[in-house]
């Protein structure tokens, strides 16, 4: 066996690493069924109780009871993706650099990228909807207050919302006569301190994050512009492997492989909006 053993899990934490601080969806969302999913199965059934009514009382008159009801949303592990590549022996010693680490770099990104547009592509099921906007910056700061006043009447907490625009509207943001973006002090990082890629500052209770990865028709002109809290959509991976397969049986080369099963679901459909935004001048 030599030390080939000692390969992999360079090139694994490597790859782990990148992958997670360019996740930028990532970041909006939660692992609340991450535990459940991870040891076996390929779904996770998420119980819910239904609503209490409340009653008008009167003195002495009989009280009736009413049957609870629940529901239940599933939460499917339903997303395989895979990268495997190789790379000839002599190319191995002659390349300068190596080309196995930029490859595991630019692996580590297009799959991030991927999962990246999955996360976003779950905006048709947000719970509210804004009325298409043509976006200026002359109009820009109302549509943002649409993203609150949304949020609001469906008694979304304040604490914790957050923004997900394009670049170009982010544009707009600083175009706008009344001032744009405040950044605060407090650079915005995952629970173990990574960073969170895209923060570019808060407004109106919003984090606000850009995004190339947002649905759009065509990508500069317009987008589904996503607003909510972490609540709102969680997201599991089941497994996460790298494996180096170093000598494939007709060819001198090295070869790599990766594979990545997730799934996300919108738990919370009333603490999501989103707006289907038209880039205007």
């Amino acid at each position: 066996m030599g030390l080939q053993n000692f390969t992999p899990s360079i090139w694994a934490n490597g790859y782990l690493e990148s992958f997670y601080k360019v996740l930028v969806g990532r970041g909006i969302t939660n692992s609340n069924y991450q535990g459940d999913i991870q040891g076996q199965g390929s779904s996770v059934r998420i119980n819910e109780y239904g609503d209490v009514t409340i009653n008008d009382y009167t003195h002495g008159a009989t009280l009736s009871y009413q049957s609870p009801n629940s529901a239940q949303k599933v939460l499917y592990i339903d997303q395989a993706k895979y990268f495997a590549v190789s790379v000839d022996k002599i190319d191995i010693v002659q390349n300068n650099p190596k080309a196995i680490p930029g490859l595991m770099a630019k692996a580590a990104y297009n799959m991030a990228d991927t999962v990246d547009q999955f996360i976003f592509s779950h905006y048709a099921s947000a719970g509210a909807t804004i009325t298409a906007a043509s976006v200026s910056a002359g109009n820009v700061l109302n549509n943002i207050s649409d993203f609150a006043l949304a949020l609001d009447e469906n008694d979304v907490p304040s604490v914790g919302r957050w923004l997900v625009i394009p670049p170009w509207y982010h544009q707009k943001l600083w175009q706008a006569v009344s001032g744009a973006v405040s950044v605060t002090g407090t650079t915005k990082v995952y629970d173990d301190g990574v960073l969170r890629n895209g923060f570019v500052g808060s407004l109106n209770g919003f984090d606000i994050f850009v995004s190339n990865n947002l649905t759009a028709t065509t990508k500069g002109t317009d987008a589904k512009v996503m607003a909510g809290t972490n609540e709102a959509i969680t997201f599991a991976s089941q497994l996460a492997e790298i494996e180096p397969v170093l000598q494939r049986e007709t060819t001198f080369d090295q070869a790599i492989r990766g594979l990545y099963i997730y799934g996300a679901k919108v738990v919370k459909p009333e603490a999501l909006v989103y707006c289907t935004c038209t880039k205007t001048a």
